[in-house]
């Protein structure tokens, strides 16, 4: 996963701690494409943890926050509950890395809330 890896070095190199890192996904970690990231020190989330990036399925990291949220494998935006959880658990930062059908879906959804707020060309 190039682009995990290439954002998640560049957050480091710009002065985020590896624990003020959280990644979230819809899936398990054996289903998701972390479990595919080499050369980065992800652990499964627990509080105690302080010298790595943590990993936690969006429905388990409900109430929880961290400075910097990267979700992954967001392959819809149907199940609002479930992205409204994710995407509300970053305090700083939020990085979203969606499918190419996903982005579409978000385009979507974006302008026809554009137009239905009375937007008039």
């Amino acid at each position: 996963m190039k682009n995990m890896k290439e954002l998640v070095d560049k957050l480091i190199a710009e002065g985020i701690s590896a624990e003020s890192i959280t990644i979230l996904s819809p899936y398990k970690r054996e289903n998701s494409v972390v479990s595919e990231i080499e050369g980065i020190k992800i652990r499964d989330y627990k509080p105690q943890i302080e010298d790595s990036i943590t990993f936690s399925t969006i429905q388990a990291y409900k109430g929880l926050e961290n400075t910097v949220i990267i979700m992954t494998d967001v392959e819809s935006f149907d199940h609002e509950q479930l992205m409204y959880v994710g995407l509300s658990r970053a305090r700083s930062g939020l990085f979203i890395l969606e499918s190419n059908e996903a982005r579409k879906e978000y385009l979507n959804i974006q302008r026809r809330r554009f137009f239905e707020d009375g937007y008039k060309a």
